[in-house]
């Protein structure tokens, strides 16, 4: 890797399902998480991005308060879809963390062209945000959008609500 800018990985199972301490979702061991913890210590930066129909929960409880891992998940609305508990669009970090997790919880129906009509580049000039915590569970797709917090670290964009 000596040199690369770039490294992509594709695991089968991803392990997505196992928190730090734990089994979960027919997995044993978070391959992802590992191999993403071990890059972001050894390069100073990685961006894990997981499409799933089930969030990996795993995954965020093990980067949620890290600031050198940014999670991005695509997933089904945890109202609806496994796991239920968590993946909404308002947990966006903790701590050092804050704004490296991005959830993107999928309505019913939706198709490639819906989803991808929401995301839109941001100038690198512009101010960074963090997004607004919503108090409610059923808030609406405005007080729930979401925004990437970036200093530079890592590519900004910004999601518009559908």
């Amino acid at each position: 890797m000596a040199g690369d800018s770039a490294v992509y990985g594709l695991a089968r199972p991803p392990g997505h399902h196992c928190p730090r301490s734990a089994f979960g979702g027919y997995g044993l061991f978070n391959y992802s998480a590992a191999a993403s913890a071990y890059l972001a210590d050894r390069v100073g930066r990685v961006a894990v991005l997981d499409v799933d129909y089930h969030h990996g929960n795993g995954t965020q409880q093990i980067f949620y308060h890290r600031a050198d891992v940014l999670y991005v998940s695509l997933h089904a609305d945890p109202d609806r879809a496994f796991p239920y508990f968590i993946g909404w669009a308002d947990e966006n970090g903790a701590g050092p963390g804050e704004g490296f997790t991005l959830n993107l919880p999928l309505p019913a129906g939706c198709t490639n062209d819906h989803h991808l009509a929401r995301w839109r580049p941001r100038s690198s000039a512009s101010p960074s945000t963090t997004p607004p915590r919503s108090s409610s569970r059923s808030a609406s797709p405005e007080a729930r959008s979401s925004a990437i917090r970036s200093s530079g670290a890592f590519p900004s964009f910004t999601i518009r609500p559908p």
